[in-house]
């Protein structure tokens, strides 16, 4: 094996074995068969001389172990803010406890009175919010919530769906506030781990404004979903507009030209459950999805987890496999490829030229000739008005004749 990969550094240089095996014997004498002598007859190539192995010092062994050892210093690699929330609503009173941990451990306490009704839920989507907003403020980028309301942490980590307007309110309002944290997770705690929060929300109803502990309290007015803006869908036409309306309700433009061209255009689709499918000619059903969506696609085939980082056609034809369409799904694979950044680091060298050739109808691309006529001028002798000039474009030599006025 050193032999076929280290063949040139065998052959520039003179090699010294150290072994205690006698090695020497069966390579140096061509007295061996079958392998043994393949070996010895490919070995003799080189200038190999073979000593015995000499004694290890401790000390080299012990000096190697103190060089290449490397110090592992103790860092306090924890950056998580880990937040306790919990929230209340009786008939009386709403309102919410919060316990916030720095990396350092230090302890914080913040108790909230809400002037306004809201429910279990409510408050506790109110506690998460303002422990959220409260760490962003401290600096933090990675945020640990723990709270004891199932139906909160579930909606937020999406196990749950929430359905009710007022909660896709709060749990719209959360995801705002974490998408610019380095990462966010909320936990469920038993309520015996979160009774230091659980006590807060009742100091808060109580509270005034000379209270004498260190507890930092607040009155909120309102609720914080009315501060925010609920995004809303954008529902810009696409291609499957008229066709989908054409075949579900028959509709035509205005236009009779367009209207041709539409019909003509609808024999290659067909509605199965309310979903619009392209035919092909050998392939089955390719569902019909908007390029945006098709984008998302590319990127899932392209570089996902089952990524194979092939080619712009090859992925192109690797999309309508998988079953699906859309019109720019050609040049959408092209300058998915080309923006690649492994694609561009990492792939084979590309010999061919960068744009399409442009072929040249002379054999010989700088043979040619401009030619021009000038005149009319004064008559010459022998009556010639007109004189001819013709320049190479390579040597930009000139050649000149006086000519005669001809008369068609």
């Amino acid at each position: 094996m050193a032999n076929k990969k280290l063949r040139p550094y065998f052959l520039a240089h003179k090699l010294v074995v150290y072994t205690d095996q006698p090695l020497k014997l069966h390579f140096t004498k061509l007295e061996a068969s079958g392998r043994m002598l393949n070996w010895a007859i490919e070995l003799n190539a080189f200038n190999i001389t073979y000593e015995p192995r000499k004694a290890v010092k401790a000390q080299a062994c012990a000096d190697f172990i103190v060089e290449m050892t490397r110090h592992v210093f103790a860092e306090n690699t924890k950056t998580v803010w880990t937040r306790y929330v919990d929230g209340s609503s009786t008939q009386n009173r709403c309102e919410a406890g919060i316990i916030s941990q720095s990396p350092e451990g230090d302890t914080f306490e913040y108790a909230m009175r809400f002037n306004f009704h809201a429910s279990n839920n409510e408050a506790e989507y109110e506690a998460l919010l303002c422990g959220i907003k409260m760490c962003k403020a401290a600096g933090a980028e990675e945020i640990l919530a723990l709270s004891d309301s199932q139906l909160i942490v579930s909606q937020v980590n999406g196990t749950y769906e929430a359905r009710d307007p007022t909660m896709i309110k709060y749990m719209q309002a959360v995801h705002q506030e974490v998408e610019q944290l380095k990462s966010f997770e909320v936990r469920q705690v038993p309520r015996s781990e979160n009774n230091h929060a659980d006590a807060l929300p009742k100091l808060a109803s109580s509270a005034s404004c000379d209270t004498p502990r260190h507890v930092f309290w607040e009155v909120k007015e309102q609720k914080s979903i009315e501060q925010v803006e609920v995004a809303t869908l954008d529902r810009t036409s696409t291609y499957m507009d008229d066709i989908i309306n054409f075949k579900m309700n028959g509709v035509l433009p205005d236009d009779s030209r367009q209207a041709a061209k539409l019909q003509k255009k609808c024999t290659w689709f067909e509605m199965w459950n309310d979903t619009l499918y392209k035919k092909a000619y050998s392939r089955p059903l390719l569902r019909s999805v908007t390029p945006e969506k098709g984008q998302e696609i590319l990127e899932d085939l392209h570089q996902g987890l089952c990524s194979s980082h092939i080619g712009g056609r090859a992925l192109a034809e690797k999309a309508l496999r998988t079953g699906y369409y859309w019109p720019t799904l050609k040049d959408d694979t092209i300058s998915l490829v080309k923006n690649c950044d492994k694609c561009q680091r990492f792939a084979h060298l590309q010999h061919r030229p960068a744009r399409v050739l442009t072929p040249i109808t002379s054999p010989i691309p700088f043979s040619k000739w401009g030619m021009n006529l000038l005149g009319p001028y004064n008559a010459a002798p022998g009556g010639s008005r007109y004189v001819i000039v013709a320049v190479d474009y390579f040597t930009k030599w000139v050649e000149s004749r006086i000519t005669q006025e001809y008369k068609n």
